[in-house]
């Protein structure tokens, strides 16, 4: 057999093994009940109807609702939603001011930014075939826009669906099981047979009906985000609860935003992408053995003699394809020695004294590196996510703000950016950990 050959086989075997979304043992009876409630049932029969485009079934479910149940809130819009798409404005605003005296909604026209990942035909996951992720974004604009560029108006959804499957894995799943027999057309086939994919049913500017086809990192909030902004937009009315969240969302992309803006005025590759004239999120350099970071805040409520504080640390994520489930859950720390002076590397986990002094060993092999880590002024820490399937890279580094917080401030962002000679030692790092000689069993 060839290496493709190889790969398709254990690719096969590998996704037939994978349990479904709703695994035998799960007590069907004890399910049920919920399904067979007329009211709710209704209820998310008539969100599903308003999402496929089909409105005048929609109303009737939703009517079914509300005689069932006057008080459930979400109903209303809904039904209001699809009067409106069908140009029945006085049924529309009878129920849109029924919510806003019962005070259930208030009148907000601006609709949270929300964003899914989709797949192209290139990727960072798969070595020498690498699968490009993009962002699928709707902002206040109310224009679904992909890859930067805007696609589809609002106006002019007239209904989605989701072809989700029931096996299913991630791209870090996917990058562990790939070798030299990857192609671009085994990729492409891989993401149209394991990953959901969103069909988005549209009228152009002619009324001719279009679809377009979506194939996504994940289904996660799919389907509640999308009809959230339809139904947003068809009625001006926003779950206040909804918006925070999404707010919360953007307010933490934002930072990561402001974090790569510092990246790139110390010389760092970032290709940025663009919206409407302006840059809207970014990425690092595919040339990068670091791939993305993250922000990790602890909170320290107020007490008797000290304010509300957080505080806050940035992470590097370093992908590894052989970090799988059973690799060694290791910490590693270049710090003070325990005796004498100057710092080295140490190691906590669960594997052989062997294998720690063999990693050491080879982590320290560069003596002009380790003379640069030892003149940083913060310690360096590694550790595995066997999750993600990769290494994590801190510093010692924390910066405080007042007040509980749920991302970092301009002050802090420019405090945790590293120096260049700093972002270079990590990515020496990174590279030396892709090569360490350290494997499953240790």
């Amino acid at each position: 057999m060839s290496e493709e050959d190889i790969f398709k086989k254990n690719l096969k075997d590998y996704y037939d093994n994978l349990p479904d979304r709703l695994p035998d043992t799960v007590d069907k009876e004890r399910l049920q009940p919920f399904t067979e409630m007329p009211t709710f049932t209704s209820f998310y029969e008539g969100r599903r109807l308003f999402r496929e485009g089909q409105d005048q079934g929609a109303i009737s479910s939703c009517t079914r609702v509300i005689n069932g149940d006057p008080t459930l809130r979400d109903a209303y819009r809904i039904r209001a939603a699809a009067y409106r798409r069908l140009g029945q404005e006085q049924e529309a605003e009878t129920d849109i001011e029924h919510l806003i005296n019962k005070g259930w909604y208030a009148i907000d026209d601006k609709i949270p930014w929300v964003i899914w990942t989709g797949y192209g035909a290139e990727t960072l996951f798969i070595p020498n075939v690498p699968l490009k992720t993009y962002a699928i974004e709707i902002n206040s604009y109310t224009i679904i826009s992909i890859r930067s560029k805007p696609m589809i108006p609002l106006a002019h959804l007239t209904g989605f669906k989701l072809k989700s499957r029931l096996k299913q894995a991630s791209a870090e799943e996917i990058r562990k099981l790939s070798g030299k027999a990857m192609t671009k057309d085994l990729l492409d086939k891989i993401i149209q047979e394991y990953f959901p994919c969103a069909i988005l049913e549209y009228l152009t500017e002619d009324e001719t009906l279009k679809s377009i086809n979506i194939s996504l990192l994940n289904d996660h909030n799919f389907y509640e985000d999308l009809t959230e902004a339809l139904l947003i937009y068809r009625t001006g009315l926003v779950d206040q609860e909804y918006k925070r969240q999404k707010l919360r969302e953007k307010r933490y992309e934002n930072t990561r935003f402001r974090f790569y803006q510092n990246l790139y005025s110390i010389g760092v590759d970032i290709p940025w992408m663009y919206q409407e004239g302006s840059i809207t999120s970014s990425e690092i350099s595919r040339n990068s053995k670091i791939e993305q970071v993250y922000f990790e805040g602890k909170e320290y409520p107020e007490a008797e003699f000290s304010d509300a504080e957080t505080s806050w640390k940035v992470w590097y994520t370093i992908p590894d394809s052989r970090i799988a489930p059973g690799f060694p859950e290791l910490r590693l720390k270049f710090d003070l020695k325990w005796f004498g002076a100057g710092r080295v590397w140490k190691i906590r986990g669960k594997t052989s004294k062997s294998a720690k002094t063999r990693l050491i060993e080879y982590l320290s092999q560069d003596s002009s590196l380790m003379e640069r880590l030892t003149d940083l002024d913060n310690d360096v820490e590694i550790i595995v996510n066997t999750d993600r399937a990769c290494w994590y890279l801190s510093n010692s580094r924390k910066v405080v703000t007042k007040g509980i917080s749920e991302a970092p401030d301009s002050y802090a962002i420019k405090q945790l950016t590293p120096e260049k000679e700093e972002w270079n030692i990590y990515q020496e790092i990174a590279s030396l950990l892709l090569s360490a000689p350290i494997t499953i069993d240790g």
